[in-house]
């Protein structure tokens, strides 16, 4: 709706002389004057004399009359614009028509309701600005309030943990982990006041960050035995080479949480690893494979022969020197019917070969087998130490044929 402007509307109304004027040029021609007068019957009308003698009196008479009017009209025109121009924009109230009167009420009134509509425009937009404004705080209060609050119990005379939990339809467990301030099982008195479920927010803020690292793939080791290698040395006989992935993961913050929920999303191998192949030596140095009555013997630490004592009336096998965690083998196949600890030989494996046949190995480090497991000659079954009643790292073995401990100098004499 276009903006109602009363100036412009009245400005354009016209003043009494502009309808009088418009009045008289719209009425028939020949018609009476206004006053009600006309010429009597059979008299000329005034100028329309002789046309003989007096034909240039009358002629000249009329026109002076016509400028003289034309003068009086021009300065009753200059007086009634200036009367107007000083009056301002607006017809005087004497001056207007009843039509321009009527008109002007309007106006007025057009105007009137024009400030009201503007008002009530205004008084509109406030409140739907405001409703808005409550509207949204109402929404934030709800989105960031609780949609649970938090839930207790006072513990009652005659309860127990099972029987609240199975009130609340929750277990045991389940009741203390609500209440990791107390051990509820050690820690349960009547007006205690029990967290039964934790406050739940309406709305929690979930964060998801996606992020691309890559990882490194560890390469794998093959061992070989070789009989070209001294026992127990190692060769490299292949370098192995870690792989890479590329992979990409999903971590999901639930509320002002920093520990995330992680889940791999994909993964995706850049490079291969190259595995590493590795060469073991099971080549027993001269004197250290011998012949025995079933079989033949391997000494139990090779490369090793330093000799601290043989087996005599008041020690029961050989000590062999060796560094700590040099490897200690099985002198030959059998099955491990002891392994563990004794207060002299500290940690010590006992292995029947079979045929009356068994090794005893004692104040290792460490053992590398386990009861009732079998094991083939030449294998490691533990590592050299000083546990049990020892004064240094050595390996102390005996040997027994038919039950009878014999002393291994029988056998590995050239060592």
């Amino acid at each position: 709706m276009a903006e109602f402007n009363k100036d412009d509307y009245l400005n354009d109304l016209p003043d009494a002389d502009d309808f009088a004027d418009k009045t008289a040029a719209s009425a028939p021609a020949g018609s009476a004057p206004a006053d009600g007068t006309a010429p009597a019957d059979g008299q000329a009308a005034p100028g329309a004399g002789d046309a003989g003698d007096g034909s240039e009196t009358g002629a000249s008479a009329p026109a002076d009359g016509d400028a003289q009017t034309e003068q009086d009209a021009a300065v009753g025109a200059d007086s009634g614009d200036k009367s107007q121009s000083e009056s301002g924009s607006e017809p005087a109230e004497d001056t207007l028509t009843p039509l321009g009167k009527a008109k002007q009420e309007a106006a007025e009134y057009l105007e009137a309701l024009q400030r009201e509509r503007a008002e009530f425009i205004n008084y509109r937009n406030r409140a739907a600005k405001e409703q808005e404004h409550f509207r949204q705080h109402g929404i934030i209060d709800v989105l960031t309030g609780e949609e649970q609050g938090e839930v207790t119990y006072t513990v009652q005379q005659g309860d127990v943990p099972s029987s609240v939990a199975s009130k609340f339809g929750l277990s045991v467990s389940q009741l203390q982990a609500q209440n990791p301030q107390q051990d509820i099982l050690t820690s349960f008195y009547v007006g205690d006041v029990l967290t039964i479920s934790q406050a739940m927010p309406y709305l929690e803020v979930k964060r998801v960050i996606t992020r691309t690292v890559q990882e490194e793939i560890p390469y794998d080791t093959v061992t070989t035995d070789s009989a070209d290698l001294p026992f127990d040395t190692y060769k490299i006989e292949q370098e192995g080479e870690n792989g890479l992935d590329e992979v990409v993961y999903e971590d999901t913050y639930y509320g002002d949480s920093n520990t995330p929920e992680t889940v791999e999303i994909s993964r995706t191998t850049l490079k291969e690893p190259v595995t590493q192949v590795r060469l073991r030596g099971t080549k027993l140095a001269n004197g250290m494979v011998v012949s025995g009555t079933n079989g033949t013997w391997v000494w139990p630490v090779p490369n090793y022969k330093g000799i601290s004592r043989w087996m005599s009336s008041t020690h029961k096998g050989v000590d062999i020197r060796a560094n700590y965690g040099a490897s200690i083998i099985a002198s030959d196949g059998g099955v491990v019917t002891t392994a563990g600890w004794h207060y002299s030989y500290g940690n010590y494996v006992i292995i029947n070969h079979g045929g009356g046949r068994q090794t005893l190995y004692a104040h290792a480090s460490s053992l590398a087998v386990h009861v009732g497991q079998a094991v083939s000659q030449g294998q490691v079954i533990a590592y050299v130490g000083s546990t049990g009643n020892s004064t240094g790292n050595h390996c102390h073995f005996e040997m027994f044929e038919n039950g009878v401990r014999i002393s291994a100098k029988k056998y590995f004499a050239g060592m």
